[in-house]
């Protein structure tokens, strides 16, 4: 399947090339595979260290929409908990740009940055809506420890 696949697609370059992986890889119909690019791999890899510098928030799609960016939980401690950010809370923009059609890589870029550092976000609570910025932070990551 796999050769009969790829013969039929252009890969004159890399663009070309990721774009047939992401065809192929969609065929077998499997929410939890995907191709990362390189540098979508080493922002998975830096997100998974241990420690991060960002505003502290673990995010997933709305699981009946499919489609806003939520806030699962908060790192306790971090920039984001400190700030009052709570579990279910719809993240409207980050920076000015709307999280609508969003990547959760790409909104998780938006989260993360230099230590003392900024970042604009708006947040729909569950009544009312929320503006303001967090300032990034260095946190170590909580262990997973068994229950």
């Amino acid at each position: 399947m796999r050769e009969t696949y790829l013969k039929k697609e252009t890969m004159s370059n890399r663009g070309q090339t990721y774009d047939a992986i992401r065809k192929l890889l969609a065929t077998l119909d499997d929410p939890f595979t995907r191709f990362l690019e390189p540098s979508r791999l080493a922002a998975l890899r830096r997100g998974t260290a241990g420690s991060v510098t960002g505003v502290g928030l673990e995010i997933t799609y709305d699981g009946a929409a499919g489609s806003d960016i939520v806030v699962l939980t908060p790192t306790p401690g971090g920039p984001a908990d400190r700030a009052g950010v709570r579990a279910g809370d719809v993240i409207v923009s980050i920076d000015g740009t709307s999280t609508e059609g969003l990547s959760l890589y790409d909104a998780s870029d938006l989260l993360q940055g230099e230590a003392n550092s900024q970042v604009a976000v708006t947040l729909q609570h569950i009544s009312f809506l929320s503006r303001g910025a967090l300032l990034m932070a260095v946190f170590t990551l909580p262990s997973l420890t068994a229950a």
